[in-house]
């Protein structure tokens, strides 16, 4: 996997995009940013979004992760 685009959601998190195998599919994961190191946060899920769609990843993002937002 290779990481293809990021779109900030807060400070210190963002959504990362990656590569995935299935061609026109991509894993999109929400991130934490601790000393130094970009970790994961949650779950992650695939989408054939447009990787550089920020408002459909936000959007994604937003609904997926919905428990998470709530916990913090």
């Amino acid at each position: 996997m290779s990481l293809v685009h990021t779109v900030a959601l807060v400070p210190n998190v963002r959504a990362a995009v990656y590569t995935t195998a299935a061609p026109g599919r991509y894993l999109l994961a929400v991130e934490e940013y601790h000393g130094g190191n970009w970790e994961p946060a949650g779950d992650a899920g695939t989408t054939p979004v447009d990787p550089f769609d920020d408002v459909a990843i936000y959007s994604i993002c937003f609904f997926m992760f919905s428990d998470y937002w709530e916990a913090e």
